[in-house]
């Protein structure tokens, strides 16, 4: 009787024993990712950071029982400012695909915001066509003493330098990119840049809607909204 109770006791622990060592080899805590970023509970689906000098210049993905290692880097304050997942389905084929932002600098006048949109089922990334890119190829600018012209495909937008700066050393073009914002709505990525004529007199926002071209997301809308109220 006495072997048959032994014999239950090892079991029991044997079967512990492997559902703990099942778990960590599907999260993994010891290979340096240890900080939880963000994460879908319910999908389970898990964001892991390894923090370097004060920041996170690698991260680990978990779904389910797989997981992938992408250089994707945020800054280390993830208190306001950590990576967020959500679910969306982004190309319209029925399923929803893994749209990740996160922040990659951050500071006076400054925020580097970025994102990431993969399949779920193999971690491939959809392709993104960059905001400064496309700023580049689709709008001009030009700044005088009196005027502040931006040419949007064709389109000019005229404002007034006085009512956002006595600084008469201004820029000669309008700077974009020292802030970019992203955004989903309806499935719909936007993301906004911000326009500036000196280091501090910021003018407004360049808005780009993207559209889905098979695996690429690429120019769908631009426009300007400017700032009214400084």
């Amino acid at each position: 009787m006495r072997k048959i109770f032994v014999f239950f006791v090892v079991m029991i622990f044997l079967i512990v024993s492997c559902k703990k060592n099942e778990s960590v080899s599907v999260i993994k805590r010891g290979d340096g990712y240890k900080t939880l970023l963000a994460s879908i509970d319910d999908e389970n689906i898990y964001l892991y950071g390894k923090e370097v000098s004060g920041s996170y210049n690698s991260m680990k993905l978990v779904i389910g029982d797989n997981s992938k290692i992408f250089d994707w880097r945020n800054t280390g304050n993830i208190l306001g400012y950590a990576p967020k997942i959500t679910l969306h389905d982004i190309n319209n084929d029925g399923k929803d695909e893994l749209v990740i932002t996160r922040v990659e600098g951050y500071g006076t006048g400054i925020y580097n915001g970025t994102i990431n949109i993969l399949n779920i089922e193999n971690f491939k990334q959809m392709d993104i066509e960059a905001p400064i890119d496309i700023i580049k190829k689709n709008v001009k600018s030009r700044i005088s003493l009196t005027e502040i012209k931006i040419d949007i495909k064709g389109e000019e937008i005229s404002l007034d330098p006085k009512k956002y700066t006595n600084n008469k050393n201004t820029y000669k073009e309008v700077e974009f990119g020292w802030q970019t914002y992203y955004n989903i709505k309806d499935n719909k990525i936007r993301a906004k840049v911000s326009a500036q004529i000196t280091p501090a007199a910021y003018i407004g926002y360049i808005v780009i809607d993207y559209k889905c071209e098979g695996n690429k997301l690429v120019l769908g809308d631009i426009g300007f909204k400017k700032i009214n109220n400084l």
